[in-house]
């Protein structure tokens, strides 16, 4: 038996392949909530508050920052990425090899990593700056701490450069911290003035925005004030989380541990850097005290300079508002290095009989993309429940809960959490596997494969019952229009079920399946079943997406007045979005097992679960947020809805408070 190749340099605890792949889907996983914030951030930064017109005034620097903060963390991933699929590839041409990173690599890591954080740093300081009408006393501390950044960082590439020369350069006997990865004796000094430097700059932020508040005598301030100063301190509690961590992380002997506070590291300092120009987006379009744009919306933070925190749109948001309190990048090391060596042993495919096997190297990319995907839509989850469990404004328990609603938004959120973790630790065996015992083909359990079918089935039948639904209310409960789906939906059960007959049973008699004469890819589950249930769900999305477009569009007609046209534009716009991402996965999911290509069948398989989830919470979210805008920019009260038959008023509702989709004889919820 061959031992598991470790992850190192020298020094510390090795991180084994096995334990790394699980640090870098856990990397990609929070990179996919910064993307999703990232959307949210150009879409402020770039478009009017109302609508998707080009901003009038756009703040560049914000952007070109913006750009270059998501730029380098693409490509951090990139290279971590790139990192343990080379050292998988190792592991399977030359078991015996310890793994060692090439140092270009770990140089343009800690390079992007710490550049992020300098960048968000001097950001964060401009603020202050500004803040206090430009005096440089109040900044003089941290600019003194950026320019030890600058320094510890042209000082780390130095060590790291000349270290390929002189390999005996560094460690420090000295020091008692983790030095197996990358020259840590630098870092501490980085992370300890990046983390100082935000602590004192978020601290006069918020004392100089609680002393404007008290000098104001405007019933708003006191909103205001809490409204700035709670997104200042989430940004900077994201920041400081994991800017501790990785600052303690050092001086541990336990290399996982680095590698897993340096992947987190990078993105999350974007989420807390776009967190806080999205919540500066959303002040300026709501308006703090509910009065009409053009009012007083700012806070003077000086009786002599008159420097204010507006709120109004088509404003620049560098403001207080826009701050972001940055979260500082990590300089981790991975060790990746390209084998040296010919092959010596057969990489172990991820197969069964026939078909192109995944190599597990390329399985790690395929788990990557999976929890990037799922990254995502964790964050359209937590803003679906936020719509359904409280009041469209603030933070009160909603007094009419769907309950329906949060049951099936629950169900499918804990089903895809657990589809990605079955799917994980099914290619951390895999690596194992091919650790343990070179050449030897690894099998997926079918204990494994049975439970991955039930739950992404589970899940696409929960949000095909949710459409019927919406179908059959649009319809004045019309059991005609929905027969058809009815009948699909009922053969997708069908389908289920016999897939997970037929895999039990493939347990016992091995010979049950594939069958020679289906032209699909059988290598991965009962294919031949998987065909009917993804063409039933496929044309059952089909037509109820176009059987509700059709009757809004009616009822749109119908209506005579001038708030209907962009009620109905809104509506299928909404539906229509959600009907592409489920289409397009549904689709590929469908055509991809003609083909026998076992990784774009395994990419499409970790891609088509959370891309359900994700069109199921966008039409969610998309509803709640037009009811709490309204649709025609009227105060509340005023009409809302479209009716969808002269007989049964059937309407749609946007008022907060009230339930979306409901019969007013009836109250059934749409939702």
């Amino acid at each position: 038996m061959v031992s598991p190749a470790p992850v190192r340099v020298a020094g510390g605890l090795p991180a084994t392949p096995d334990l790394v792949v699980a640090s870098t889907f856990a990397g990609a996983l929070a990179l996919g909530v910064y993307l999703s914030t990232l959307a949210f951030t150009f879409r402020w930064l770039l478009f009017s508050d109302e609508g998707w017109h080009k901003r009038k005034v756009i703040n560049w620097p914000m952007v070109f920052v913006t750009a270059f903060i998501f730029v380098l963390t693409v490509a951090y991933s990139a290279l971590d990425l790139k990192g343990t699929m080379d050292a998988v590839h190792l592991l399977m041409t030359d078991p015996g090899k310890v793994y060692t990173s090439p140092m270009w690599s770990n140089i343009c890591k800690c390079m992007f990593a710490n550049s992020i954080a300098l960048a968000a740093d001097l950001v964060l300081m401009y603020r202050c700056f500004t803040v206090y009408a430009g005096h440089f006393t109040v900044i003089a501390l941290p600019c003194l701490l950026w320019i030890g950044g600058v320094v510890c960082t042209g000082l780390q590439m130095y060590l790291q450069i000349a270290h390929l020369h002189n390999p005996n350069l560094g460690p420090y006997v000295w020091a008692k911290i983790n030095m197996s990865v990358g020259p840590g004796i630098v870092l501490i000094p980085f992370w300890g003035s990046t983390s100082l430097l935000n602590i004192y700059c978020t601290f006069m932020l918020l004392r100089r925005i609680r002393r404007a508040a008290r000098e104001s005598v405007a019933s708003a301030s006191g909103e205001q004030f809490r409204f700035v100063a709670r997104s200042i301190m989430e940004s900077g509690i994201i920041y400081m989380t994991i800017s501790l961590a990785h600052f303690f992380v050092w001086f541990g002997y336990n290399n996982l541990a680095v590698k897993v506070i340096s992947v987190l590291n990078v993105p999350l300092i974007g989420i807390a850097f776009n967190l806080i120009l999205i919540r500066a987006a959303h002040g300026r379009m709501q308006d703090f005290d509910d009065q009409r744009v053009g009012e007083f919306t700012s806070v003077e933070f000086s009786r002599d300079t008159a420097l204010t925190l507006d709120i109004r749109p088509e404003l620049k948001q560098l403001e207080v508002e826009s701050d972001s309190i940055l979260t500082k990048p990590q300089a981790h090391f991975s060790s990746v290095c390209l084998p040296t060596h010919p092959t010596m042993a057969l990489p172990a495919p991820t197969r069964v009989a026939g078909g192109i096997p995944a190599t597990p190297d390329k399985m790690v990319a395929v788990v990557f993309t999976g929890a990037l995907a799922l990254g995502i839509y964790l964050s359209t989850l937590v803003f679906t429940v936020r719509w359904l469990l409280f009041s469209d404004e603030g933070w009160n328990r909603r007094r009419v809960i769907n309950w329906p609603m949060v049951f099936v938004t629950a169900f499918i959120s804990v089903s895809a959490i657990t589809y990605s973790a079955l799917d994980l630790k099914n290619v951390m065996d895999e690596v194992r596997l091919t650790m343990m015992k070179p050449g030897i083909m690894y099998v997926e359990p079918m204990w494994l494969n049975i439970c991955k079918c039930t739950l992404a089935n589970s899940i696409a039948l929960s949000a095909d019952l949710v459409l019927i639904y919406r179908c059959y209310a649009v319809y004045g409960d019309s059991i005609a229009v929905v027969a058809f789906p009815c009948l699909l939906w009922i053969a997708g059960v069908a389908c289920t079920g016999l897939q997970m007959y037929l895999q039990i049973a493939h347990i016992h008699n091995p010979n049950l399946g594939p069958y020679v004469w289906a032209k699909v890819n059988m290598t991965t589950g009962p294919g031949i079943v998987l065909i009917p249930f993804w063409g039933s769900t496929t044309v059952l999305n089909m037509y109820c997406t176009f059987m509700l477009l059709r009757r809004i569009r009616q009822a749109a007609r119908e209506s005579g007045l001038t708030v209907s046209g962009k009620q109905f534009r809104f509506i299928a716009r909404g539906i229509t979005e959600s009907g592409i991402i489920y289409m397009s996965i549904s689709l590929a999911h469908f055509i991809v097992w003609f083909t026998y290509n076992n990784l774009a069948m395994k990419t499409i398989g970790v891609l088509n679960v959370p891309f359900i989830g994700i069109a199921f919470n966008l039409i969610l979210i998309r509803a709640a947020r037009r009811r709490m805008q309204g649709f025609d920019d009227k105060p509340a009260g005023e009409f809302t809805s479209i009716n969808f038959s002269q007989n049964a008023v059937l309407t749609l509702d946007i008022r907060p408070e009230h339930k979306e989709l409901y019969r007013e004889s009836g109250g059934s919820s749409l939702a």
